[in-house]
């Protein structure tokens, strides 16, 4: 048996014009159908879903927006604009096209780095340079509130690198002082020990053309045995007097 679609109706005038002017589901309990049937019909002549918004002015519209946003979202009228659309999508667990949407539906501009770099306080500068070299600047962003971009502003202005431009750095101040030990401890040993990624070390062993130590945990057992055997095979017999 085939899949039946919506049953084909005919609207008198009346229910003709009240296409568009409502919801296809309040013109379909007056009409007694479903709603998908309303839905075809209105498609058919050309006629746009009802909205609720529909005939009113931008101001109303806003007012309208921002009700509906306040009722749903608690605080995030206040923060649009001022905060970045990642934080705000952060925050209340939504993406930050989302975030955008409801931003330009209410005609507010996107947070200006000028303006955020200009509101931040003391504090949150000093929080940033401090933790730069131990935080990515998504990290950073996230925590005070403001865009990446922001955070990396801050950074120029200091001559501070990110983390991972500090972090090669470190490795490679780490590597330069035990040169003289790659391909003699390995390369676990020497990332337990200093505290950076065994990978670190292998790339720069290799780069150096210093081969890596090899160890066999049954050579020590095997030279034992041969010891032990040799020992027994040299050692004078007893001559029982």
């Amino acid at each position: 048996m085939g899949k039946r679609g919506p049953k084909l109706i005919t609207l008198c005038f009346e229910h003709e014009s009240l296409l568009g002017q409502m919801t296809d589901a309040e013109l379909a309990s007056i009409v007694r159908c479903n709603p998908t049937t309303i839905g075809k019909i209105r498609r058919e002549r050309g006629i746009k879903r009802y909205s609720i918004l529909q005939g009113r002015t931008k101001p109303e519209r806003i007012v309208y927006y921002r009700r509906s946003l306040h009722k749903k979202y608690p605080g995030m009228f206040e923060m649009l604009g001022n905060k970045s659309d990642a934080f705000i999508g952060d925050t209340y667990g939504l993406s930050r096209e989302r975030i955008r949407q409801y931003r330009v539906s209410l005609g507010i501009s996107k947070c200006s780095n000028k303006g955020v770099l200009a509101s931040l306080t003391d504090d949150d500068v000093h929080y940033v340079l401090n933790n730069a070299g131990n935080m990515t600047d998504r990290e950073l962003a996230v925590t005070i509130g403001v865009s990446n971009s922001t955070i990396g502003n801050i950074r120029k202005q200091f001559n501070i690198p990110n983390k991972r431009t500090q972090s090669i750095a470190r490795n490679n101040a780490v590597i330069e002082s035990i040169i003289h030990r790659l391909g003699v401890d390995s390369d676990n040993l020497l990332s337990k020990e200093f505290g950076i990624p065994a990978n670190t070390i292998r790339m720069n062993r290799i780069k150096l053309g210093i081969k890596a130590i090899h160890t066999n945990r049954w050579s020590g057992v095997a030279g034992l045995a041969e010891n032990d055997g040799g020992s027994q095979a040299h050692t004078p017999a007893h001559t029982p007097v």
